[in-house]
């Protein structure tokens, strides 16, 4: 029943309200960062979900404690940071100085959607956008690609939710994240 769901959505670390440390941007730095706050809220197990660069932070959740995840749901993700995509952006975010350009963020944010959203909600996530530093969006970026994910027992029940025109990881791409969970679903909008 809805009313019995607990959601905790928390901004990860250099993003929204949170720290900015100077390290710290792997997957493996990420996920501690969840595992932390269900130790902190008490949360003992968990339907982890996550977009894009959250997918990969749920999925590495799971490699180092999956008995905290109940199941995944993976939301426009691939099984691999490794794309032709990410190595374009990648070299774009290099340039980044602060303050970062306004006009990229927008791009990259508009990139991010297919259809419409409304216009509000846009502009207050190009805005919360905006407020991360050239470090932090270098940081991540290499600390996703720089990052592994070793699934060795997959067992857990995972929904992959992706789009037929996502501008990052292709249907085929996203096909093969649904695979890699034996107990796993593909759901293409």
């Amino acid at each position: 029943m809805a009313s019995d769901l607990r959601i905790i959505v928390p901004d990860m670390r250099g993003h929204g309200d949170s720290g900015r440390p100077q390290g710290g941007y792997t997957l493996a730095n990420f996920a501690d960062d969840v595992i932390n706050l269900m130790d902190a809220m008490s949360v003992p197990k968990a339907v982890l979900v996550g977009h894009c660069m959250g997918s990969f932070i749920a999925r590495k959740v799971y490699e180092l404690a999956p008995d905290r995840v109940a199941r995944l749901v993976l939301v426009a993700g691939g099984p691999t940071m490794r794309t032709p995509v990410m190595t374009e952006l990648t070299k774009t975010i290099d340039t980044l100085a602060d303050p970062v350009d306004e006009h990229f963020v927008r791009a990259f944010q508009m990139g991010c959607i297919h259809a419409p959203v409304p216009e509000t909600f846009m502009e207050a996530i190009i805005a919360n956008s905006r407020r991360v530093p050239a470090r932090i969006w270098k940081a991540v970026i290499h600390g996703l690609l720089d990052s592994e994910i070793n699934l060795l027992r997959p067992g857990v029940r995972a929904l992959v939710l992706g789009g037929r025109n996502d501008a990052v990881f292709s249907v085929a791409e996203q096909m093969m994240l649904a695979g890699l969970f034996p107990r796993g679903g593909l759901h293409l909008i």
